[in-house]
């Protein structure tokens, strides 16, 4: 019988594979199970600090160790982060479709997307989508990318990112609670008011933005 068996490719339904050189069962129904149950995310080993490390030996020999090796630790320095970043190029899209698109990405998990003009083959005006979005969305993301936008392709690279770790608080000034966005990490610390309160806050005194923003920043 071919491997894998049927009960275990249908285990596997939706779970990252591959095959290799070996010849023999590698996966048996019993693990494809646990990793179906268990398995919240796959992907490459995330930045983490060890605290436990488990092996399981098998019998059967191959070519190669018989052997599954866990690890469990916590993560690692938020400062590092693991992202994402898709890319493509577009020459074939007008601009309020460019902007749906991006609208749509956001609202499907994009972390955030830009559009920069560029000069594709032959001469033509196009545009350098670029998309950035968590590991363990890389997969969904590049099918929204193909299914929002009028590309054949697109293009992914894992970039490490320094973080300053983001943090919420409300602060009291004379035009009312006014949610402050915090960052902090590395020896640094920055806080800047949320732009929706403040615009809010402009609408309900008949005040120019930057009056109250400028109000709000030096009350707190």
């Amino acid at each position: 019988m071919p491997v894998p068996a049927p009960a275990t490719a249908f285990l596997l339904k939706g779970i990252p594979c591959y095959s290799g050189e070996i010849n023999g069962e590698l996966c048996t129904p019993t693990g494809a199970a646990l990793l179906a149950h268990f398995g919240e995310q796959f992907g490459p080993m995330p930045v983490m600090i060890p605290e436990k490390v488990g092996y399981g030996v098998g019998k059967k020999e191959f070519p190669a160790a018989n052997c599954v090796r866990a690890f469990l630790g916590q993560s690692g320095d938020p400062a590092q982060a693991g992202i994402v970043e898709l890319c493509c190029h577009i020459d074939d899209m007008t601009a309020e479709a460019l902007s749906f698109a991006s609208d749509r990405l956001m609202s499907r998990g994009a972390l955030d997307v830009s559009a920069a003009p560029i000069t594709m083959k032959k001469g033509r005006p196009g545009v350098s989508l670029t998309i950035l979005c968590r590991t363990a969305d890389e997969e969904r993301m590049a099918q929204a990318v193909l299914e929002e936008t009028t590309s054949n392709g697109v293009r992914a690279r894992r970039c490490a990112k320094y973080i300053l770790v983001p943090s919420l608080r409300t602060a009291q000034t004379t035009y009312g609670s006014i949610r402050i966005k915090c960052a902090d990490g590395m020896g640094i610390h920055r806080e800047k008011p949320e732009y929706e309160d403040v615009a809010s806050a402009a609408k309900k005194s008949r005040l120019p933005f930057q009056q109250v923003w400028n109000d709000i920043v030096r009350q707190i």
